[in-house]
């Protein structure tokens, strides 16, 4: 239960969109004699493996179908 209830919660929640104090961005066309330059990293360019992929498409509705699916494999219990 407490599981399900966090999932819910961090579904629910709004995003998060304000700016950390401790982050200060400087606009680059207010410093005087900045260049810029591009610099390839190395593992720039690839992409991190994501184990799930495109196979949940909203995990809200995942959710909701796999409790629907474990209240008819256990009815009474769950």
């Amino acid at each position: 239960t407490p599981l399900l209830q966090a999932l819910i919660g961090l579904f629910e929640l709004p995003e998060d969109d304000s700016i950390p104090d401790d982050e200060h961005f400087i606009d680059i066309e207010d410093t005087p004699g900045y260049q810029t330059a591009f610099s390839q990293l190395a593992f720039a360019g690839r992409k991190e493996h994501d184990p799930i992929g495109d196979a949940v498409g909203n995990p809200k509705i995942l959710l909701a179908q796999s409790l629907h699916k474990l209240s008819t494999a256990c009815p009474g219990r769950v």
